[in-house]
């Protein structure tokens, strides 16, 4: 649980320095990810649901309309997913 408390800590101070905000799906991915992390999960398993979820919204963009999948993921998709894959990695 101390890790956790950390994580939190951490991401708050983040989130206060940076103003982000999560309003799509991949923001809360990489929430996630981060929490994962902080809580000792395997990297290997961390970095296979990025990856997962990468092939996953690929396969989403392909099947509607760009439009749709904008309003959904946003147009920085790929750029948020590639981020925690390289955290992930680096850590």
């Amino acid at each position: 649980m101390p890790h956790l408390a950390f994580a939190i800590s951490d991401l708050r101070n983040a989130v206060a320095q940076n103003g982000v905000v999560f309003d799509t799906i991949t923001d809360c991915l990489v929430l996630v990810v981060y929490l994962s992390v902080g809580l000792g999960f395997p990297k290997r398993e961390v970095y296979r649901a990025t990856t997962s979820y990468a092939s996953l919204t690929d396969e989403l963009r392909s099947r509607v309309p760009a439009r749709a999948f904008d309003r959904i993921a946003h147009t920085d998709n790929r750029a948020k997913v590639r981020r925690p894959e390289a955290w992930v990695r680096a850590t």
